[in-house]
C-alpha cells in the first residue's frame, strides 16, 4: 500500500508481488515506484496509476531498490550477495552485476550524483 508520509492516509495499492515486500522507493518526481520482494523479483510501477511496468527476476530474495536521479537505472541488492544495475530502457537485457559482499545485502543506494554506490550487509558497508 502507498500512504501519505505525513498523515498516513491511504493513497493506493500496488498488486503483483507473491511474497513480502522488503524495500520500496519512489523516483525523484514520484512518477515511478520500485519494490523489492521475497518472491525473487524487483518491480517498477507507475506510481500514479499503480500499474506494474517492469518485473525483474532475481535468483533470491530482493531487499533493496534505488533509482538513479534521472530514473533511467535501477539498483537492486538482496540475499544472493550481489548488486545489480538495470537499464530501465532495456529491462530484458542482462544487468551489470557487482559482487563482493559476504552476506545478504540489506541496503543499497546511489551516491555522489549516481557515480558511486553505498551498500551494506550484516557486517560490511562498501
Amino acid at each position: 500500500m502507498l500512504r501519505q508520509g505525513d498523515t498516513g492516509d491511504w493513497i493506493g495499492t500496488f498488486l503483483g508481488h507473491k511474497g513480502a515486500v522488503w524495500g520500496a522507493t519512489l523516483n525523484t518526481d514520484a512518477t515511478k515506484a520500485a519494490t523489492a520482494a521475497a518472491d525473487f523479483t524487483a518491480k517498477v510501477w507507475d506510481a500514479v496509476s499503480g500499474d506494474e511496468l517492469i518485473s525483474l527476476a532475481h535468483k533470491h530474495i530482493v531487499k533493496s531498490v534505488d533509482f538513479t536521479q534521472d530514473s533511467n537505472y535501477l539498483l537492486t541488492g538482496g540475499q544472493d550477495k550481489l548488486l545489480r544495475i538495470y537499464d530501465l530502457s532495456k529491462p530484458e537485457a542482462d544487468p551489470d552485476v557487482i559482487s563482493g559482499h559476504t552476506s545478504g545485502i540489506k541496503k543499497a543506494l546511489w551516491s555522489s550524483d549516481d557515480k558511486q554506490i553505498l551498500s551494506a550487509d550484516d557486517k560490511t558497508v562498501r
